[in-house]
């Protein structure tokens, strides 16, 4: 029984997620990514880029809201049976 608790508690630490996380990265690894970033694009070009990134996302994301709109409506919608 000592031995299934600790396979219990084990488990419970790897299913639970521990502080913050943004795409699945935790902080060191966003930061990782924003200095590569910086190097790569430099500071002059990065806000820009920073920029369309965002209308991007934001872009996807209202389609991706209007798909699931119109599924839902569809689902909801009841089917009239032809005579």
């Amino acid at each position: 029984m000592g031995r299934a608790n600790i396979v219990d508690s084990t488990e419970e630490a790897y299913s639970k997620p521990r502080g913050w996380k943004m795409f699945g990265l935790g902080p060191t690894e966003l930061i990782v990514i924003l200095v590569i970033a910086l190097v790569v694009f430099g500071p002059s070009r990065l806000p820009k880029l920073g920029e369309s990134v965002g209308q991007a996302v934001r872009s996807l994301r209202e389609h991706t809201d209007k798909v699931t709109d119109e599924v839902t409506k569809s689902i909801e919608t009841p089917a009239t049976p032809e005579a």
